[in-house]
């Protein structure tokens, strides 16, 4: 698959802790590599310079809503989240995470009634939501301040203050809201209203460990008036994007979306070389953005035990699709994988400490139920070593490649 021309930009404007570094994943895996924009904060973005974002399609990050006046042709995607829990949610990370926030040391080991007794935090969590789309920009280039420094209440140097009207107007004007409390179907009409391909499992990503932080059931009732006093602004917002998305439900078809999304990018449904690399939009579920091993693409599933590529395309007699698969360290993945193509069991054969999967393709052979070939992946080992990285991975097995092959042994 190549990219085609001019193809329609999308702004995912990433509130922080609204699920939105899954999103991102999710974002990431339906553009080509080279189309999505490498700038995810403030520092370093080159607001000043405009023309330098002209090649890319996709622009995610931690950017307040106003950034979108730097992209007045990019397709607007917001996620909002209930205000309490994202709160307690942001007080778990900041109290977990060195690396999330400046105030790490001030929140390490402190509990949830310290941590709103500090002056300094509570000013990094007062209508953060609020602020995100109903603040403006004072200056064309903010420079290495963070997405959290420049919402903070001092900031009155870059931002004017927070306006609940304001973010009510914007709003309205966004082309998408979803909601961080019905993500599934929230991404299910993200997919319907811009033609992406849709995730059977949806992988989430830095998420807040079990057993780890505070749970709202065990935080106090004085506790949980206070939040809501610092985020009184963010609950009035919260139940406008309530109301607008309730207005806005629409029926989902899993198997129609998927035959849409194809077209998105390979209208003539056609088999090409192209079509496997593994730097290319990947039309599946669970898998996690290319990397480089030795020069090559190459791709982890995780951190759901099911992962799936879905594609309608055509079939060749004498031809398969052949997949490579190697396992984390100290898995067998012959015990723990099992891989379904339109519902029936593949073989996996052990070759140098790979994993091969060949899949034949008969003419004509489009999936008689779905339209389109599946391949399911069901990986059933469920201990999973935690990568701390930017964000908190698990990583399943790995995908070297996908190829065509003609009839061939599997060895």
């Amino acid at each position: 698959m190549k990219p085609t021309e001019q193809q329609p930009r999308y702004f995912f404007s990433h509130i922080p802790k609204t699920g939105g570094m899954t999103l991102r994943l999710f974002l990431e895996n339906q553009f080509f590599k080279n189309e999505v924009c490498p700038y995810k904060d403030w520092r370093h973005f080159p607001l000043a310079h405009s023309g330098d974002l002209m090649p890319y399609s996709l622009f995610a990050g931690h950017f307040i809503f106003d950034m979108a006046r730097f992209l007045p042709d990019a397709y607007s995607i917001v996620f909002f989240r209930e205000p309490v829990e994202r709160t307690i949610s942001l007080l778990n990370h900041l109290g977990r995470d060195p690396a999330v926030h400046s105030l790490h040391d001030r929140a390490k080991g402190k509990t949830i009634s310290q941590m709103l007794d500090d002056p300094l935090i509570v000013s990094q969590l007062r209508n953060q939501q609020t602020s995100w789309l109903g603040s403006q920009l004072l200056v064309d280039q903010i420079g290495s301040i963070s997405h959290w420094e420049l919402l903070a209440s001092d900031c009155g140097a870059y931002l004017t203050d927070a306006s609940l009207d304001l973010a009510l107007q914007v709003l309205e004007s966004l082309n998408f809201i979803g909601l961080t409390e019905r993500m599934d179907e929230s991404v299910g009409r993200l997919c319907q209203q811009f033609g992406f391909h849709p995730p059977l499992t949806l992988a989430k990503r830095n998420e807040t460990p079990e057993q780890s932080g505070f749970e709202l059931s065990n935080i106090s009732d004085s506790d949980i008036d206070r939040i809501r006093a610092i985020n009184n602004l963010d609950i009035c917002l919260y139940e406008a994007c309530k109301a607008r998305f309730e207005r806005e439900h629409v029926p989902f078809d899993f198997n129609q979306q998927v035959i849409q999304s194809f077209s998105r990018l390979n209208p003539d449904n056609s088999i090409r070389d192209d079509m496997f690399d593994l730097n290319n939009p990947m039309p599946g579920s669970n898998w996690y953005e290319p990397e480089e091993h030795s020069g090559v693409p190459v791709r982890w599933s995780g951190p759901n035990e099911l992962s799936s590529i879905e594609w309608p395309i055509s079939s060749e007699d004498g031809k398969f699709i052949v997949l490579e698969l190697f396992p984390r360290r100290g898995d067998n993945l012959l015990e723990s994988l099992t891989v379904e193509v339109d519902g029936q069991p593949a073989s996996l054969v052990s070759i140098d400490k790979r994993i091969r999967v060949k899949i034949p393709l008969k003419r004509n052979a489009v999936s008689s139920i779905n339209g389109f070939h599946q391949i399911l992946f069901h990986h059933k080992n469920g201990n999973l070593p935690v990568i701390e990285s930017a964000d908190l991975r698990g990583l399943r097995f790995l995908l070297i490649s996908i190829r065509m092959e003609k009839n061939t042994s599997l060895s």
